[in-house]
């Protein structure tokens, strides 16, 4: 997971453009009574946002994850239930994901996922190197994410009938 941030402000200091990164602390990995590993996951993760060069990282811990993906132009991820939130949120979304991570995400967290089900979609961009991430960012930089919204369209009905589909699709399976 470290990973992750450490290739996102790699690849975000490739642009040389100040941003403001507001990084939203998963609440497992800040808890007071958090494992150690999880406490050691967090001191790693926040060392690394150390080395970004140009702008800032905002604390946000005084925001809902809302307010965050509200106001954010971008949101990036690993396996985040805010990635999926942004899609309903039609932002473009960029979930980083090496096979290194997979490992680490499921010793942490038991997750058996080989990516985040929203890049099989097509609702959200996929980078597994810092070359890739920095590729998305371009392409999110120039506005090139229509493919990418048209799906967050398809898969993510923001219309007020989710709870109806959903009620059906169980009622299908039993």
């Amino acid at each position: 997971m470290v990973e992750a941030v450490l290739m996102f402000i790699e690849a975000v200091n490739h642009f040389n453009v100040p941003v403001y990164l507001l990084l939203r602390d998963h609440p497992k990995i800040i808890l007071p009574d958090a494992p150690d590993q999880f406490k050691n996951i967090y001191r790693e993760y926040r060392k690394a946002l150390e080395n970004l060069r140009v702008g800032q990282v905002v604390n946000s811990s005084d925001m809902t994850s809302d307010e965050v993906n509200a106001g954010a132009d971008l949101v990036v991820g690993i396996c985040s239930t805010m990635l999926v939130e942004a899609c309903y949120l039609r932002k473009p979304v960029l979930s980083i994901w090496t096979a290194k991570i997979g490992q680490e995400f499921y010793a942490v967290a038991k997750n058996t996922f080989q990516e985040m089900p929203i890049t099989n979609l097509g609702a959200s961009f996929r980078a597994e190197s810092v070359m890739e991430i920095v590729i998305c960012l371009q392409k999110i930089l120039i506005g090139d994410t229509l493919a990418m919204r048209q799906e967050q369209e398809k898969h993510f009905k923001a219309d007020g009938l989710n709870g109806q589909r959903l009620a059906e699709a169980i009622l299908r399976y039993y």
